[in-house]
């Protein structure tokens, strides 16, 4: 999903910048940078996510959300970088690739990826199953997505929709 959304944001004219822990040797993290080779994509790999969103922000400035003008709030939070930097390389979103623990970390929007075919394994969490939070934590998830969908059958499909937590 990480490089779905970063292949649409750059379509549209975004210059995203992908935060990765970078786990396992940062296997994923070299995956997406042979998948997105010669795209305006930037992929920051650290533990901590904030010091590495921070160390590109400063080298390539970001797109302000909004317009700059004369208001207090475009004056204290549109930044962007001093010197060469041009429009198209300074980031225009960040994404925060397996970061729902992170709650620290501001973000806009939260999806969550659900795999179908073992949705919540056997509920337990790290190091005794496959959950980095119990399933309440889904109640902050903006869009909850389900792949591999096409692969169960309909009524199990069912019971993973209406999961209480």
């Amino acid at each position: 999903m990480v490089e779905f959304l970063a292949v649409w944001l750059a379509a549209v004219g975004s210059s995203p910048l992908i935060l990765t822990r970078g786990y396992g040797g940062a296997d994923e993290a070299k995956m997406l940078q042979r998948h997105l080779a010669g795209t305006p994509v930037k992929i920051g790999i650290g533990a901590n996510r904030a010091n590495t969103a921070a160390c590109f922000l400063k080298r390539y400035g970001h797109i302000s959300p909004c317009k700059h003008g004369d208001s207090d709030f475009e004056k204290r939070f549109s930044y962007n970088k001093q010197g060469n930097c041009s429009y198209s390389d300074q980031i225009g979103v960040a994404i925060l690739d397996d970061g729902m623990q992170h709650i620290s970390m501001w973000r806009d929007i939260e999806i969550v990826m659900v795999n179908a075919m073992i949705p919540w394994g056997n509920h337990q969490l790290i190091p005794l199953g496959p959950l980095r939070e119990p399933l309440t934590a889904l109640t902050r998830a903006d869009i909850v997505v389900i792949h591999h969908a096409d692969m169960v059958l309909t009524p199990f499909f069912f019971c993973i929709s209406e999961t209480t937590y």
